[in-house]
């Protein structure tokens, strides 16, 4: 259900509303990145679909403080997360331990596809992880997925809303924002007092 907005004049909060508290499990399909060189290259090759592979904080990588390598059990490095993905999810990481870590290689591409001339010219192999996360409590996934997420045109892919139903209602909050627009809107209260809370 959306609200119009039109005509509606100075600053637009949403209606508050309950952050969630329960436990949940957060899924999102990743192709991480440097894969294709080594060392990772190697290492990918070796890879099985549905093997384990973890999350480990780069926090002193000197190209990205938010880096995040990805790892075998064992702790050969396949490759890492994509920077805009790393960006929000080393919040997480950094500030909220009560989590388990249940990501897995989903697929492997070792080399173009039969009769697809466009993807010879890449560089391969290729690995989507399938990130995984098991959060005791699923309320600082939801606030930071909501302040630094909401804006952003693509936000229900970004997040995958759709394969997390326990994020719909920053569906509904991102059409809100949309219609009252970028000036007017402001999140509900009890959303930014969890961010800062999980910050600070």
């Amino acid at each position: 259900m959306t609200t119009d907005f039109a005509g509606i004049k100075g600053r637009f909060t949403p209606p508050g509303f309950c952050l969630p508290r329960q436990p949940a499990v957060y899924e999102l399909t990743v192709r991480l990145v440097l894969t294709s060189r080594e060392p990772f290259r190697s290492q990918v090759l070796q890879l099985y679909e549905g093997q384990p592979l973890r999350l480990h904080r780069e926090a002193d990588n000197e190209h990205d403080c938010q880096a995040i390598r990805v790892e075998t059990l064992s702790g050969c490095v396949v490759g890492y997360l994509p920077a805009d993905i790393a960006a929000w999810l080393s919040i997480l990481l950094d500030h909220y331990a009560d989590l388990t870590d249940q990501s897995f290689a989903e697929c492997i591409l070792s080399a173009a596809p039969p009769g697809d001339p466009a993807a010879r010219r890449l560089r391969y192999p290729k690995l989507k992880l399938r990130l995984r996360l098991a959060l005791a409590s699923a309320w600082p996934l939801f606030a930071i997925a909501a302040v630094l997420g909401l804006k952003t045109d693509n936000f229900a892919s970004r997040f995958n809303l759709a394969g997390n139903p326990w994020l719909a209602p920053l569906g509904d909050l991102h059409e809100q924002y949309r219609q009252a627009g970028h000036d007017r809107f402001e999140l509900p209260d009890n959303l930014v007092r969890a961010w800062k809370y999980l910050t600070e």
